[in-house]
């Protein structure tokens, strides 16, 4: 459940951003986001070797890792190119959201693969 929550968090957190101001709310913002991607990065690290072993982990880490810095890079790019369009934040927000929210789902109704025989592979 720790992938659901996160996600849940993330996808509540996007929901959020047109409403921040600067002060308490831009600090809660912060918090929320810096909470559901601490507890995602934690769940990351067991679930790849659950899911995987660890005979590929550095391959696999790598590529995740690959693209969570490409969707940091052009995040700000989207939701500038969604303020531009809109003039608010509001739409970009609500179509990031839907993101998370299908991962929450699909982590809470999908079940998981059987583990590795071994995690050594």
């Amino acid at each position: 459940m720790g992938v659901a929550g996160s996600m849940l968090t993330l996808s509540g957190t996007l929901l959020l951003l047109p409403f921040v101001t600067d002060g308490v709310s831009g600090i809660i913002f912060g918090l929320l986001l810096g909470t559901s991607m601490g507890a995602l990065r934690g769940v990351e690290a067991a679930a790849f070797v659950r899911y995987y072993g660890r005979g590929h982990i550095g391959a696999i880490r790598g590529i995740a890792t690959s693209i969570g810095l490409a969707s940091t890079a052009l995040g700000p790019l989207y939701f500038a190119l969604g303020l531009a369009f809109s003039g608010s934040y509001l739409s970009a927000s609500v179509l990031a959201a839907i993101f998370p929210l299908v991962v929450a789902l699909g982590a809470i109704f999908v079940k998981p693969p059987p583990a590795p025989a071994t995690l050594e592979a």
